[in-house]
């Protein structure tokens, strides 16, 4: 059928059986059958009201221009989510047609060919094309794709592939980026960055024919790829664990394919690493970065080993110099620990292993000394009850959480969170908190500790990741601010702005018996970040591009402490662990 042109079709459901509230339907481009693609998606419905006839389906259910689309027959559509799905029949495929081969430009090219590779110091690329085999081209449109790799690893995200408009469906995540070349042929000197794409992934790119208006004429072309570097790990190694910095270095632990491990500076507006700060080559230890202080240019580093023991590193970033690195003391284990930069100081989590009792160790960053451990367990608190450790950075208050969460929880209790004054050498219970808790951020500028919690009462079905505000003296907690009818991950807060960035491993989903996840209709679905408003407790935006899972997310030594989400709120800019562990990936929000 010519594209822009209503289509007709005939359908008769005598004799078929189980017929409830029956549909016609039509697919999105490219997706023609649920039975040749799990992930399928009824882009447009009619409700059919006798047993045969013929329905007119108009030019708009075919939105996304040429290409394949599926028209099939919902027979019951009452099975619907969370404990039924619906039950299709046959599917016709119809191709609309956008234009022939003839009317298809060649694939752009780079350089190199059909593949480039740029990086954040050096984003530019030459991007050859040539569309003047299309009849009336006067122009050209290049379009680079929805970002990959997708959460089943595919690495073609254009939905619509021999189509004759941008790709942008409406379910499917589309293309990122269009933009008019201009004339019909030439060398297009294009920018990474300035077009906006998200690093540590890759894209597709294709062009189009464009006539005098800039109006596409005929397909689409075939695709070269452009992979976007934010700065791979040197070696082929894969990112242990990291502190990021706008300011001064950052710090990234790297685990080469030997075995060996090494904590090497880092630029990340270039994507470069620098000096190497220390270097594990036993193949049983290594690194977590405890954090980074640009100001006193001290990095503090947990160097462990697989048998339990500990010390605790601090590096001059401007020299690459040891400042000292103290052992732990026999039968103490370190959980994780946070970097207060404005007092210039560390607080480490460390749990004895005779009586299981939480202790806080404070880190002068200045000479890398450490002092008296505090006991951590306020009176009535069960020994070695906490596992997730922040920092008020305002007022330097070791705050301290137990993980109660799992995929049912429902329970809370006022032992679930602490504060300890480093100064004081004390620790006092909250008044009130949440047992469901996964994950700790600090919210600095309010004084308000973010819980997130997960509550469910079945594993069957999915229940809701809230944010669980924590404030007051003594520390009570709030009406939780509902995110997503989802698991979550992990989560950072931005203290100046007062936002949360929630990770989610999939986009929003349609509740499914049986599945916590969902069910995910977007066949370039990847991870999410949810930016909620804390001060409105809205979801304000999503930031996608992101693969969080596959033991890649998290670090090494210990994911519930480390921080997989970092930000810069001053410029607005995050780091997390990139698809495949090999970059620090660098997004915006």
């Amino acid at each position: 059928v010519a594209a822009g042109k209503p289509v007709t079709v005939h359908y008769d459901l005598t004799g078929v059986r189980a017929v409830a509230k029956p549909e016609l339907v039509v697919s999105t481009v490219g997706h023609p059958n649920p039975a040749t693609g799990p992930i399928f998606t009824a882009a447009y419905t009619v409700a059919l009201t006798g047993t045969t006839g013929s329905i007119t389906i108009p030019a708009s259910a075919f939105d996304d221009g040429g290409g394949l689309y599926g028209i099939g027959i919902v027979q019951d559509s009452t099975g619907t989510p969370p404990f039924g799905r619906p039950v299709y029949g046959e599917f016709a495929t119809i191709r609309v047609n956008g234009g022939t081969a003839a009317q298809r430009p060649e694939a752009p090219t780079f350089t190199a060919g059909h593949e480039a590779e740029v990086s954040r110091s050096a984003p530019g690329f030459a991007l050859d094309y040539d569309t003047r085999n299309v009849p009336g081209a006067t122009g050209a449109a290049v379009e680079f794709s929805a970002p990959s790799p997708t959460l089943y690893n595919s690495l073609n995200t254009f939905s619509n592939a021999n189509g004759t408009a941008r790709d942008h469906d409406g379910v499917d995540s589309g293309s990122v980026a269009y933009q008019q070349l201009g004339t019909a042929s030439g060398t297009a000197q294009l920018d990474a960055v300035k077009l906006g794409l998200t690093g540590s992934l890759a894209y597709n790119v294709r062009v189009f024919a464009t006539d005098h208006s800039g109006h596409i004429i005929g397909q689409a072309s075939p695709t070269s790829q452009l992979i976007f570097d934010d700065g791979v790990t040197p070696n082929d190694g894969t990112v242990a664990s990291f502190g990021a910095a706008s300011t001064g270095p950052s710090v990234v632990a790297v685990r080469d394919p030997s075995g060996a491990e090494s904590v090497r500076e880092y630029q990340p507006k270039t994507g470069t690493y620098g000096t190497t700060l220390a270097t594990d080559t036993s193949g049983s230890g290594g690194y977590d970065v405890l954090g980074v202080d640009a100001t006193a240019q001290r990095a503090l580093l947990l160097h462990w080993s697989t048998g339990g023991s500990f010390s605790l590193a601090t590096y001059n970033t401007a020299t690459g110099q040891l400042v000292a690195d103290v052992p732990g003391a026999s039968g103490e284990q370190a959980t994780g620990g946070r970097v207060d930069t404005t007092r210039h100081r560390g607080a480490v989590l460390l749990r004895r292993t005779s009586d299981k009792a939480d202790l806080v160790l404070p880190v002068d960053l200045t000479t890398g000394a450490v002092g008296t451990a505090i006991p951590a367990d306020p009176a009535g608190t069960p020994a070695g009850e906490y596992s997730l450790i922040d920092i008020d950075q305002s007022t330097g208050a070791v705050l301290l959480s137990h993980v109660g969460g799992g995929l049912i929880c429902f329970i809370g209790g006022a032992s679930n969170v602490a504060s300890i004054d480093l100064d004081a050498g004390t620790a006092t219970a909250a008044k009130s908190a949440d047992g469901c808790s996964d994950a700790i951020a600090d919210d600095s500028g309010t004084g308000t500790l973010y819980q997130m919690s997960y509550r469910s009462f079945s594993v069957n079905i999915a229940g809701t990741t809230n944010l669980i505000p924590v404030s007051g003296n003594p520390l009570t907690a709030g009406i939780g601010i509902a995110v997503r009818q989802q698991p979550a991950l992990t989560l950072a807060v931005d203290s100046v702005h007062h936002l949360a960035l929630v990770a989610f491993q999939t986009p929003p989903s349609t509740p499914q018996f049986g599945n916590v996840l969902g069910a995910i209709s977007d066949n370039n679905a990847t991870s999410q970040l949810a930016v909620v408003d804390l001060t409105t407790g809205k979801t304000v935006s999503t930031v996608a591009g992101f693969v969080f899972g596959g033991g890649v997310f998290g670090g090494e030594y210990n994911p519930s402490t480390e921080r997989a989400i970092q930000l810069d709120p001053t410029t607005r800019t995050g780091w997390t662990y990139a698809p495949g562990g090999d970059e620090v990936q660098q997004f915006s929000y």
